[in-house]
């Protein structure tokens, strides 16, 4: 409810521009994503092993049912999960920084952070691990939004990173 509610307020009643809101990416937007994803994974891993957050162990999901629970997980990580984090962190509050700092690294940096510290109660607060590594993504999916001039590119990032931790990462 709440998401919704957010969504409305700014894009309804605030009328708030520049977030590149929309329910499916372009073609282009599909690449930038999958680029900022693949980008992230080396960073994510090591430092993932580095924080002792990931182990060497793959878990993945078998046979037939294993492309169910792919597409399931990324469309449920993509509409929720990732429209709302990006729409929030990248669409509002990058662009928002970015005009009041004007810098937008400056704002990059800040709204990745934010991103990070929104994620401290993951399994249990305070999870530094966890928050490390989501500032870490929060940069490729801030780039992502840069890079597609909305938030549909960081969506793609965002869903695909957290399908591969969702399926086959501990």
């Amino acid at each position: 409810m709440w998401i919704r509610l957010g969504l409305i307020s700014a894009l309804v009643l605030r009328r708030v521009e520049g977030t590149g809101f929309g329910w499916w990416p372009t073609r282009r937007e599909w690449k930038l994503g999958l680029v900022h994803f693949l980008a992230f994974l080396p960073c994510g891993a090591a430092l993932g092993r580095l924080t002792g957050l990931l182990s060497l162990e793959v878990k993945a999901p078998e046979g037939w049912t294993a492309l169910v629970a792919v597409a399931a997980t990324f469309a449920g990580m993509f509409w929720v999960v990732a429209l709302s984090e990006e729409f929030f962190f990248r669409g509002l509050l990058q662009g928002w920084l970015r005009e009041w700092l004007g810098s937008r690294i400056g704002a990059l940096v800040v709204a990745s952070l934010a991103f990070g510290l929104a994620h401290l109660p993951f399994r249990g607060f305070p999870n530094w691990r966890f928050a490390l590594v989501a500032t870490a993504a929060g940069l490729f999916y801030g780039r992502a939004y840069m890079a597609g001039g909305g938030i549909r590119a960081a969506m793609v990032a965002h869903a695909l990173t957290n399908t591969v931790w969702r399926l086959f990462v501990r």
